[in-house]
C-alpha cells in the first residue's frame, strides 16, 4: 500500500497543477481581452475620428450636421469614460478575490512566485491604461 501511496500524490499534483493552470491561465486571458476590449486603441474598436470620418462620407453631412456630430461623440466618449470609472473599482474587487482565493490553494513558495506574476500583470495592465 505504500507504493500507491507516492503515485496518488504525484497523481494528485499533477490535478491540482493542472487546475491552477486553468484558474492562472483564464483569469489571465480575462483580464487581458478584458482590458483589450476598453483600451481607447483597440484594433476592432474605430476611433473618433474614424467614426466621423466615415459618417461624414457616407452620410454626406452637411458642415453643421459634422459640428453637432462632433458634440454628439464628445459627450458619448465622457459618458463612457464616467462608466469605466465607475465599474473599475468592481473589476479591481474581482481580480482581488480571484487572487485571494488562488494564494489560498497555494504553498508558500508558490504564492511568492505568484506575487511576482500577479505583480508583472498589473504593470502590463497600467501600461495598457496609460496608452
Amino acid at each position: 500500500m505504500t507504493s500507491s501511496s507516492p503515485r496518488r500524490r504525484v497523481f494528485a499534483l499533477v490535478i491540482v497543477l493542472f487546475l491552477l493552470g486553468m484558474a492562472l491561465g483564464a483569469s489571465g486571458t480575462y483580464l487581458a481581452l478584458e482590458r483589450r476590449m476598453r483600451a481607447p486603441n483597440y484594433p476592432g474598436r474605430p476611433t473618433r475620428a474614424q467614426v466621423e470620418t466615415q459618417l461624414t462620407r457616407a452620410l454626406d453631412l452637411t458642415p453643421q450636421q459634422k459640428t453637432q456630430l462632433g458634440v454628439i461623440l464628445d459627450q458619448a466618449h465622457a459618458r463612457f469614460h464616467a462608466l469605466d470609472e465607475q465599474v473599475e473599482p468592481q473589476y479591481d474587487s474581482i481580480r482581488q478575490d480571484t487572487r485571494n482565493q488562488i494564494r489560498a490553494i497555494l504553498q508558500s513558495d508558490q504564492v511568492k512566485r505568484f506575487a511576482a506574476l500577479a505583480g508583472h500583470w498589473d504593470e502590463e495592465r497600467k501600461k495598457r491604461l496609460d496608452h
